[in-house]
Parts: structure tokens; sequence; C-alpha cells
């Protein structure tokens, strides 16, 4: 046989589930909004990562370029003497 609860005891019962529920949904949305914080650093991380590495890219290409002309003016100054 089950013990007859008290009405009080119900309440109380009541009130620590509907705090402890507040509690968890209060825990949810700070892990949520860590998450997100966490999800959008790294997004920022990775583009400037990208940023970075495009700019290298260009610099390299931009040496590259400069090597190759400086390289053809010695071929055009030696042909010609």
């Amino acid at each position: 046989m089950s013990d007859p609860v008290s009405p009080a005891t119900e309440s109380n019962d009541l009130r620590d589930a509907q705090l402890e529920i507040r509690q968890l949904k209060e825990t949810v949305a700070a892990l949520r909004e860590e998450l997100e914080n966490k999800v959008f650093d790294m997004q920022r991380v990775e583009q400037e990562a990208r940023a970075e590495g495009i700019d290298e890219i260009k610099q390299l290409k931009d040496t590259a370029a400069a090597l190759r002309e400086e390289m053809e003016q010695l071929n055009f100054a030696r042909q010609k003497d």
C-alpha cells in the first residue's frame, strides 16, 4: 500500500520540481549561449587564418612576379651587351 501524501508535501514537491525545471532551463540557455560563442570564435579564427593564407599567397605571387621581371631584365641586359 502507498502512504498517503499530504497536500503540503505535494505542494512542496511541485514547487521543488518547478524550481528544478527553471534551473535546468537556465542552465541549458547558458550552455547554448556558450556553445554559440565558441562556434562564433572558431569561425572568426578560421576566417582570419584563411585571410592570412590568401594574403601570403598574394605576397608570394607578387614576389615571384618581381623576381621574374628582374630576371628577364638581367637576361635582356646580358643579351644586349
